[in-house]
């Protein structure tokens, strides 16, 4: 659908690398990836690589290193080590990557800024599972509500809300042209 609809907007050479880069992101969505597999996820990326020099050329871009982009070349060599990622982006491993090592060198005094790093980590993880175990254990409230029983039937969605966790309850238009009112 979206290279029919940009066919006939875009230089020649555009079409084929959106084709290589939404082949390569199909495959490597797929639950189950074997070597044949391996190898279609190979041939896309090598047409994306082949491609994608088309940003340089035309001016677009001075050079083509994208974070995102740069991760396509490590997939095949970790879904042999590690197995399919099932729908993992690359935005949740930018997120842990932020959480991990972007805002504890922002702290650091940029001196041995590795084991400066490392020690605020083990202080923020053993600061959660403390914070987890006086929660559980009933010593202080949790931060964040508790997941729903994935397993419990019933109509969520119709009734007075009995929680004391609750900060704010939203009612929904029930009809057209209705004005939704947000209490807090």
């Amino acid at each position: 659908v979206y290279l029919a609809a940009i066919a006939d907007y875009v230089d020649d050479d555009i079409t084929p690398l959106f084709a290589a880069f939404l082949d390569f992101c199909y495959l490597v969505q797929q639950s189950d990836i074997d070597e044949n597999m391996l190898l279609l996820i190979s041939e896309a990326f090598d047409h994306f690589q082949h491609y994608h020099q088309i940003f340089v050329t035309t001016g677009v871009r001075d050079d083509f290193n994208l974070p995102h982009q740069h991760t396509m070349i490590h997939y095949i060599q970790h879904i042999i080590e590690f197995g399919v990622p099932n729908g993992l982006c690359s935005s949740i491993m930018e997120s842990c990557h932020i959480t991990a090592v972007k805002k504890p060198w922002c702290h650091s005094n940029r001196y041995k800024v590795l084991s400066q790093m490392l020690l605020t980590n083990q202080r923020l993880d053993k600061l959660n599972a403390l914070c987890s175990d006086l929660v559980q254990h009933g010593i202080i409230s949790p931060t964040h509500a508790l997941l729903p029983d994935p397993f419990e039937v019933g109509d969520e969605d119709s009734g007075a809300i009995d929680d004391e966790h609750i900060l704010a309850q939203v009612y929904r238009a029930q009809k057209r042209g209705m004005i939704v009112y947000i209490l807090v």
